[in-house]
């Protein structure tokens, strides 16, 4: 992203509010998200952190993600503005790439940082596109508690 051009601002860049105003509907997901997660069992988030547009969560008691917007990965592979975001070994890292057809890998040796889309649902109600959210970090808690023990 540091290549690419710079792209002239123009006052449209600062008057517009439809930007702003989906990123916070963004943001809101990430909390909605969070929360029935919390009220379901999968996750918990006591003494873990929000962060801007994001949040820490413990999955399945033991795996720490943060789900939150990310417009480099966004922008990068064009796929969802919500990333849930894995740090782990390399080799685990090639076990989830196994499991799922769209994570994206950065790093490698002890930090490797595995990137989940989460995909929302365009033309449905708020509480559709967070059923299907939680459905699929459902699915990464369940990869993560099937990762092979290493020792």
């Amino acid at each position: 992203m540091a290549n690419d051009a710079f792209v002239p601002l123009r006052a449209e860049d600062f008057t517009d509010v439809r930007v702003p105003r989906r990123l916070l509907n963004y943001a809101d997901l990430v909390d909605a998200i969070t929360h029935r997660l919390a009220k379901n069992y999968v996750a918990e988030t006591k003494g873990l952190n929000a962060t801007g547009l994001g949040r820490y969560m413990r999955l399945r008691g033991r795996f720490d993600v943060r789900l939150r917007v990310s417009a480099t990965a966004w922008w990068s592979h064009g796929i969802t503005p919500l990333w849930c975001e894995y740090d782990c070994a390399e080799g685990v890292a090639h076990f989830l790439r196994s499991k799922f057809d769209d994570v994206q890998v950065d790093g490698s040796g002890k930090s490797t940082i595995v990137r989940f889309p989460v995909r929302l649902k365009a033309g449905v109600e708020r509480d559709d596109v967070i059923d299907s959210a939680v459905e699929q970090m459902v699915r990464i808690a369940d990869a993560l508690k099937d990762l092979p023990v290493t020792g």
